[in-house]
């Protein structure tokens, strides 16, 4: 199985420009496009505001992928039957479910960070990997180390020569700083 978090872009803008009952025609037409791609034991929940969840039988990613594809062109079917037409774009993240006893909560969390990262750096789909969670891991760590470690002035300054190449003379210096933790260590 794979969860995927999808959340469309600019839903905000829809019942701005066109009201509420168009944003909440917009929501049941997300809804029912997800849920005709959705086969045997496959389903879909909205989250909160225009973000839905949706649990796949795949777990290969180009499948997952092409899949998320589809559902995206045809909520895009929705414009040839109006006037003035906006189009329906959305990011997700997808979790890929290895062990059919995960918590759910944890398994959207996961999607939750995946989409995120889609966000950031504006792709269509994001992949969760354990890298993220060992990433937010890390910065807690070091949230939670750095305001002792200022305290204690275990940031170290260094200067780095800069040599002019023709002359050989010291003409400035780069700042370092680093860290010399007690707990950690020393961190460049």
């Amino acid at each position: 199985y794979s969860v995927i978090l999808i959340n469309i872009r600019h839903f905000k803008l829809i019942n701005e420009q066109y009201g509420k009952e168009a944003g909440n025609k917009t929501l049941r037409h997300i809804h029912n496009c997800i849920s005709k791609n959705l086969r045997n034991a496959e389903f879909t929940s909205r989250d909160n505001a225009d973000r839905f969840f949706i649990c796949l039988r795949e777990h290969q990613l180009e499948a997952i992928e092409g899949r998320l594809r589809v559902i995206h062109n045809d909520l895009n079917d929705f414009n040839k039957h109006r006037e003035t037409a906006y189009p329906l774009d959305f990011n997700c993240g997808a979790k890929i479910v290895e062990h059919p006893h995960n918590e759910v909560i944890l398994i959207q969390d996961h999607a939750r960070l995946a989409y995120n990262l889609a966000v950031q750096e504006n792709k269509f789909c994001v992949f969760y990997k354990k890298a993220f969670t060992d990433k937010l891991l890390k910065n807690q760590e070091m949230d939670l180390f750095f305001e002792t470690s200022l305290k204690n002035e275990d940031f170290k300054l260094y200067l780095q020569p800069k040599v002019h190449l023709e002359t050989g003379i010291v003409c400035g210096a780069e700042a370092l700083v680093r860290w010399d933790s007690v707990i950690r260590g020393f961190k460049k």
